[in-house]
């Protein structure tokens, strides 16, 4: 497992944070084939640790899909206006968590439920540097 998993996704008590039962690599290769792309390495072992995830990073209130859920709620969330974006989950407000698919390698960012294209926060090119700056609340700071 990857140090990051550990750090960020533990148990705590902060608020009833949890995990699903792993996703597994066939999930995965499904969904990415059904999306036309392959994840990059650190989110595919994420859901192989927890297929989905909901809780608390650092007092962030996150909500991670499970595999299952992530290509329809692409279609459902992305598919007309961001054709470009995959859904991967949401902070249970307002912007939507998402992997722009636009460049290489693909960045992980923020998008308001009702945005335009350029409303798109990147938050990293890595699921470890995405989950970091959620954790230490630069989410919404550019860079």
């Amino acid at each position: 497992m990857l140090d990051f998993i550990e750090r960020y996704f533990h148990s705590t008590d902060e608020g009833g944070m949890g995990s699903n039962v792993p996703a597994s690599n066939e999930q995965i290769s499904k969904l990415e084939d059904q999306l036309n792309l392959i994840f990059p390495n650190d989110y595919k072992e994420f859901l192989k640790f927890s297929n989905g995830f909901e809780g608390l990073i650092n007092g962030f209130v996150v909500s991670f899909c499970p595999v299952e859920q992530i290509f329809q709620n692409t279609q459902i969330n992305c598919g007309k206006f961001f054709p470009w974006a995959i859904y991967i989950g949401t902070n249970v407000n307002v912007e939507m968590f998402v992997i722009d698919k636009r460049q290489k390698p693909y960045q992980f960012g923020l998008l308001p439920f009702i945005a335009e294209a350029n409303d798109f926060i990147p938050l990293g090119n890595t699921f470890e540097r995405f989950i970091e700056r959620l954790y230490n609340n630069t989410a919404f700071k550019r860079r």
